[in-house]
């Protein structure tokens, strides 16, 4: 009994050891350059995804308190990222969180929601090959279960993998909304209403899902740059708490140097 508990005490105390190795490796605001910082937080958002599948989820909250102070603390007013991209990384941030402190959620949910952080961190680094898009063949594979559900008409089969479908695609939607544009998000999200559409025939799906893999396929290989969001009020109004303000605050900043620099070019 012993040896456990002074096992678990060694164990908790290497665990401390790495927190403290990663706060201080961690690029800070102003300190290095951002390609290094990204580099470091996403190495750091793994390590969060590992420790929740392996449900060490103690740890992965200590881990996750990286994240609040950094985010806190950068000076996201110079960087051309648009209120919707800082709102989605919000969102996933505390979806995360949430997935790590929850008492009654399944694994698998913990997993996907901690994931869907872990891609939007990614994304944010602004890698030539995001890692969202290493989701190809889960998604191909998903949308054929989904055809092959259409065709044996099976309402209960249908329903079980449109559901799939949709939490594979809420996964990965956050870190598609901050690599391509908002018009491209709503372009997506539009397909799931008619897959949900009962008055739609058994051969107008199948039409619509072969839409679907072809546009998937499209955004898979090319993707897009982020567009611009005025939807600055809507921002700001829609989303709570301190970590959410300080980020809603610096966008509007950023708006506000964007008019001040446009009068003066005037």
């Amino acid at each position: 009994m012993f040896r456990t508990e002074e096992g678990q005490e060694m164990r908790h105390w290497m665990m401390l050891v790495l927190l403290v190795c990663i706060v201080v490796m961690l690029p800070m605001p102003g300190s290095a350059n951002d390609a290094q910082a990204w580099k470091e937080l996403n190495h750091t958002a793994n390590q969060v995804l590992k420790l929740t599948k392996e449900q060490r989820y103690e740890d992965g909250k200590r881990l996750m308190s990286v994240f609040a102070d950094f985010f806190l603390s950068y000076d996201f007013e110079d960087q051309e990222w648009t209120m919707s991209s800082l709102r989605t990384l919000t969102t996933t941030f505390e979806n995360a969180e949430d997935a790590l402190t929850a008492t009654n959620m399944p694994d698998d949910e913990r997993i996907r929601l901690v994931t869907a952080f872990r891609l939007a961190i990614d994304a944010f680094a602004k890698n030539s090959e995001p890692l969202w898009k290493s989701t190809e063949t889960q998604v191909m594979a998903s949308l054929d279960d989904l055809e092959e559900a259409a065709v044996s008409k099976d309402a209960q089969a249908l329903k079980r993998q449109i559901n799939a479908f949709h939490s594979l695609y809420g996964m990965i939607r956050p870190s598609i909304h901050i690599s391509t544009t908002e018009q491209t998000v709503v372009r997506f999200d539009s397909y799931f209403a008619l897959l949900e559409n009962q008055s739609v025939s058994p051969e107008q799906l199948e039409d619509h899902i072969e839409t679907m893999r072809g546009a998937f396929k499209e955004l898979y290989e090319g993707g897009g740059e982020d567009g611009i969001d005025p939807s600055l009020l809507w921002a700001i109004l829609s989303i709570g708490g301190p970590l959410v303000v300080s980020l809603s605050y610096v966008g509007y900043r950023k708006y506000r140097a964007e008019k001040r620099r446009v009068k003066a070019k005037e």
